[in-house]
C-alpha cells in the first residue's frame, strides 16, 4: 500500500531555528528528499512552503523551491499560521501523513480537527528537538529530529539552495 504524503513547511521559523540551533541555511531539497524517503512506499502528493510575504525573499530562493517542487503559500491577506491551516485542510482529503516542519503547537487543535472529520491522518512532525513544544512532540505520530545533514554553512545560504545533502 502506498501512503500518500503532504508536506509543510514553515520557512519562518525553520530558518530563525537553524541559524540559532546550526548556524546554517537549510537544504530544502534534502529536506524533501529525506522526509519522503524515509518510510517504504511513500509519494509525495504535495510540498508547501508557507512564509511570509513582507520579508525579504530573494526571488531566486522562491524560484529554487517552485524548482524543487514545493508550491508557494504566501498569501498576503493571511497570516503565517492561517496559510498553514489552509494549506492542511486543503491537502487533507488527498493525503494519509502530513509532515509539518515546525516547532509550533498551534496546529494541534487543527489536526485534532481533521481527525475527527476526515479519516484518520498520520502527523509526523519534523524540527530541532530543543526547538519543538512538548505537546507537539508527544501529539504527534512521529517525530524526525533535524540535524547538520539538512543544513549548509552559514556562509553559503544563497548558493546552498538546490544542491545536494551533505549526507550524499
Amino acid at each position: 500500500m502506498v501512503t500518500r504524503v503532504g508536506i509543510i513547511v514553515d520557512v519562518d521559523s525553520l530558518y530563525k531555528a537553524a541559524r540559532e540551533k546550526l548556524d546554517g541555511a537549510i537544504s530544502y531539497q534534502a529536506l524533501l528528499t529525506n522526509l519522503v524517503g524515509r518510510g517504504q512506499n511513500r509519494r509525495l502528493i504535495e510540498a508547501v512552503a508557507v512564509f511570509d510575504p513582507t520579508a525579504n525573499m530573494r526571488t531566486a530562493f522562491v524560484r529554487a523551491l517552485v524548482a524543487m517542487g514545493y508550491s508557494i503559500n504566501h498569501d498576503l491577506r493571511r497570516a503565517t499560521e492561517d496559510r498553514v491551516a489552509h494549506s492542511m485542510m486543503r491537502m487533507a482529503p488527498s493525503i494519509d501523513t502530513l509532515i509539518l516542519v515546525t516547532g509550533s503547537p498551534i496546529y494541534l487543535s487543527i489536526m485534532e480537527f481533521l481527525s475527527e472529520t476526515e479519516r484518520d491522518i498520520g502527523l509526523e512532525v519534523a524540527f530541532f528537538h530543543d526547538k519543538t513544544d512538548k505537546d507537539l512532540l508527544h501529539d504527534c505520530d512521529e517525530f524526525v529530529e533535524l540535524d547538520s545533514s539538512y543544513v549548509y554553512a552559514a556562509d553559503v545560504p544563497e548558493r546552498a539552495v538546490g544542491r545536494r545533502s551533505l549526507r550524499s
